[in-house]
């Protein structure tokens, strides 16, 4: 999954850095799902150029005393381990050696998780702009999003709290922004909400969360 001697890239080079933390953002490579809350992983070190150590731990918490590996200059060293991922889906290398650099080198052999994903991995509530198209943020590790829609008669203004749930009409794999032009029948009130996949992994519905739909609209002109 991780290879500094590789080009330059979000999970490639540049070597790591001493008295350096460097983050890396894994959710969704290797088919690590949505759910997935640590990893089980093999740490190999490659070519230091002082003798050191590499702590392994998750984004956004603080970094531990203990050492994930030790090695000493020159030395190329594998051991195994499991790390925590932050709520990015990340997970932080901090290198401890007094100078230069290292390579790191890391394979997943597993995961740990949920059955579901969680309520943090919800995405923020849609956006409908005047082009006629919905947006919302990106989900680290998302892979893809799926659209529930539910139609109510009547002028949205007018309406009572709508939830949307997973019995209403599904469109699978939309991508942010989404045109909406379709739904655009007369005196209807079309309440969406959007949900993040990865896997076998389907992040919570607003009602999910016991909250009602967080966008309803109506399209004009529209179709009668």
């Amino acid at each position: 999954m991780i290879d500094t001697r590789q080009s330059p890239g979000p999970l490639g080079g540049p070597a790591l850095v001493a008295g350096a933390t460097r983050t890396f953002a894994v959710m969704g490579r290797c088919q690590i799902p949505l759910s997935a809350v640590a990893l089980s992983v093999n740490v190999t070190v490659v070519a230091p150029t002082a003798a050191g150590h590499l702590r392994l731990f998750a984004s956004g918490t603080p970094m531990p005393d203990t050492s994930t590996i030790n090695y000493v200059a020159g030395q190329t060293r594998a051991n195994n381990a499991v790390v925590s991922l932050g709520t990015d889906g990340a997970f932080g290398v901090y290198a401890h050696q007094p100078s230069g650099t290292t390579h790191l080198v890391v394979d997943v052999t597993g995961y740990f998780g949920t059955s579901g994903c969680s309520a943090a991995q919800t995405p923020a509530s849609p956006l409908l702009t005047v082009a006629r198209t919905l947006s919302w943020p990106e989900v680290p590790g998302a892979t893809s999003y799926d659209l529930y829609v539910r139609a109510e008669p009547g002028q949205c203004g007018l309406l009572h709290d709508v939830f949307v749930t997973r019995a209403d009409q599904k469109v699978s794999g939309v991508t942010s922004p989404y045109d909406i032009s379709g739904f655009d029948k007369c005196n209807t009130c079309y309440f969406v909400d959007v949900v993040a996949v990865s896997g076998e992994c389907e992040s919570p519905l607003q009602s999910d969360l016991g909250m009602p739909a967080p966008l309803g609209f109506s399209l004009l002109p529209c179709v009668p």
